[in-house]
């Protein structure tokens, strides 16, 4: 696991941030700026991207860079938010970009399928391929479809998360996964990332969203 040396700041860290390169507000400087007024330690940028990108990533990462050299107090992690594209679990991102991140969040959006068969299919192989670092917004894609995950269901699935070294990320935009899945997640051992899945650098007064 790639974030074990960062596990302290699992719960108190601004994990999966969004800046004005794609659908936030604010830049990596003005997010640190904050970051360092409340006093957050560590910051994790988990940009939107996709095969073919509408922005410069280096330039991305360059700005992140930067600020390490700023703020050298602060944790600064550049990362990406991608997609799951096909029934094999591939990420809807290049081989280029995922190699410059420290952080890397496997997630279901605009997936082909809706149904719950093959969603748990891609899942499973988007576990399994060990690509991602964490497993975003945790059954979203399922809430927006109409189903849900039985027992069986969820304690398999974080079956295959700890042992593939998955992070499950509970996600306080859409209280996301369920107490139920939390309680499994803890009794089986795999590790949960508190985020807060941020779109503006005013959201990290006190993780306030």
């Amino acid at each position: 696991m790639r974030l074990k040396k960062y596990q302290d700041y699992f719960a108190s860290g601004a994990w999966h941030v969004h800046t004005n390169y794609t659908d936030g507000k604010s830049s990596v400087d003005q997010y640190c700026r904050k970051a360092m007024d409340n006093k957050t330690p560590l910051i994790a940028f988990t940009e939107h991207v996709r095969k073919e990108l509408n922005y410069d990533f280096d330039k991305f990462v360059g700005d992140i860079e930067t600020a390490r050299k700023q703020y050298p107090s602060l944790i600064i992690l550049a990362g990406c938010e991608a997609k799951v594209i096909d029934l094999e679990g591939n990420l809807d991102a290049t081989d280029a970009t995922l190699s410059q991140c420290d952080i890397i969040i496997g997630v279901f959006h605009s997936f082909t399928h809706s149904d719950k068969t093959n969603y748990l299919i891609a899942l499973t192989n988007m576990l399994k391929k060990q690509k991602a670092d964490l497993w975003g917004h945790p059954t979203l894609f399922a809430r927006k479809n109409g189903f849900t995950l039985t027992m069986t269901e969820m304690t398999e699935i974080l079956s295959i998360c700890k042992e593939c070294d998955m992070i499950i990320e509970n996600n306080l935009r859409y209280s996301l996964p369920d107490t139920n899945f939390l309680d499994l997640a803890k009794k089986q051992a795999v590790p949960v990332i508190n985020s807060g899945d941020f779109h503006s650098s005013t959201e990290l007064d006190a993780h306030e969203l």
